[in-house]
């Protein structure tokens, strides 16, 4: 769904994801987004 989304030009990736993870990722994208030293705020998780 999120290949239509960005394909189609509905989302900009550069302009509202800042990274694509895989869902293995996702404990320590989570731990990322509350680090304050950390830029990361938006992620799309890849299943």
């Amino acid at each position: 769904m999120y290949k239509v989304l960005f394909s189609s030009g509905i989302i900009v990736q550069e302009k509202h994801v800042n990274e694509i993870i895989r869902l293995e990722g996702l404990i320590e994208a989570l731990k990322r987004q509350i680090d304050h030293d950390d830029p990361m705020v938006k992620i799309v998780v890849k299943p």
